[in-house]
């Protein structure tokens, strides 16, 4: 199989880009195996809506001030021509699934009296206007509408007389009616509450008064769940790891077997480059096989001993490739029947040289 040739620092920078990508694709999917194929997600479980609203109407006491019996809401009253005050309780509770809703609602009322820069309670009468009403429907909605009479005038007059007997005044005397209404279920999901209490609230001291009004609530909810949920591209995240981990695999081993790094020159390469180099129009390249028969061959150790004789003899020298897998590189000089022989030796081994002697030292005297 013929290899592709790429030069050394090449070759290992691909093997080795290639090496860090497949690396990078297996981490990716050692990781996609690690993360779990589902994560929890938190939700609003049984959502719900509700609204619960009062209105109200004063209704007068006989008088030859006012023409019509009641009064409506949003303006000011006069407390000595108040005799009660009509007011209409709506609760309104819609859920988006089916449950077993259950639970009650109440109205009481609430005489208060503070005193002091904070105004902390002092004393307090309560009424129980409407006692508890439980309720229970199987469905998504629940409707309360009650209609409750708030006998103002009974409730001054008791907060006058109080004030009267303790001989204090207060700094503030409210009456304060409290609407109070609870659903609740038990769902899978866990157990599901919400409780409304809107207030009428009316000063009792004044001889004209406004009805300061909490009278509207509004909003949602449900119960906090957790759920599993698939993980977005998790299977497509393996699959996408594994098939890339794939090609750079196959892409690693055939970039491994068909390409090889070109080899760097040995020294006898290098020898004979720097031969021919130098000593190029004296050299002449043989396009055949060399006869040596019928010449008494003479090998010389090294080239600069072969250029020494065809100098003297002024004879070219020849230079002849062996072919083969082993190739070898010889130099010839061809003087009548005697040739003169350098042999480079194989490429890419190392050169043996015959080693020079020199005449030994003489002892100085």
């Amino acid at each position: 199989m013929k290899k592709t040739i790429l030069k050394g620092n090449m070759r290992l920078g691909l093997l080795l880009g290639l090496s860090l990508l497949l690396l990078g694709a297996l981490a990716g999917l050692f990781w996609s195996y690690a993360r779990p194929a589902k994560t929890a997600v938190e939700y609003t479980a049984r959502p719900y809506t509700y609204e619960s609203t009062v209105d109200y109407r004063v209704r007068l006491q006989p008088n030859k001030l006012y023409d019509q019996l009641h009064l409506g809401p949003d303006r000011a009253y006069l407390r000595a021509l108040t005799d009660s005050l009509e007011t209409e309780f709506t609760f309104h509770f819609t859920a988006e699934e089916e449950a077993e809703l259950k639970g009650e609602y109440s109205v009481s009322a609430h005489i208060i009296a503070r005193s002091g820069p904070e105004n902390h309670p002092l004393w307090e009468k309560s009424f129980l206007l409407l006692p508890p009403k439980p309720f229970a429907v199987s469905g998504t909605e629940v409707l309360v509408q009650e209609s409750v009479a708030i006998p103002f005038s009974q409730y001054a007059a008791l907060a006058k007389s109080i004030v009267e007997e303790t001989n204090y005044s207060p700094q503030s005397l409210t009456l304060e009616v409290l609407y109070s209404a609870t659903v609740e279920a038990d769902t899978p999901e866990g157990q599901l509450r919400e409780t409304v209490a809107p207030k009428l609230i009316v000063p009792l001291r004044e001889t004209v008064f406004t009805v300061e009004e909490e009278l509207k609530s509004k909003g949602s909810g449900g119960i906090a769940a957790t759920r599993l949920e698939p993980v977005p591209y998790h299977a497509e995240a393996r699959w996408g790891f594994a098939l890339l981990s794939a090609v750079l695999a196959f892409a690693l081993l055939l970039c491994s077997q068909m390409t090889a790094a070109e080899k760097k020159p040995g020294a006898a390469q290098r020898r004979l480059s720097r031969i021919l180099k130098q000593h190029r129009e004296r050299i002449v390249e043989c396009a055949g096989k060399v006869s040596l028969s019928g010449h008494n061959l003479l090998a010389v150790a090294t080239f600069e001993d072969l250029l020494k004789i065809a100098e003297e003899l002024e004879k070219p020298v020849f230079y002849h490739c062996n072919g083969g897998e082993n190739r070898g590189h010889s130099f010839f000089i061809f003087s009548g029947q005697r040739a003169y022989c350098y042999n480079l030796g194989e490429i890419g081994q190392p050169v043996q040289r015959t080693p020079r002697r020199y005449p030994p030292r003489q002892a100085s005297r």
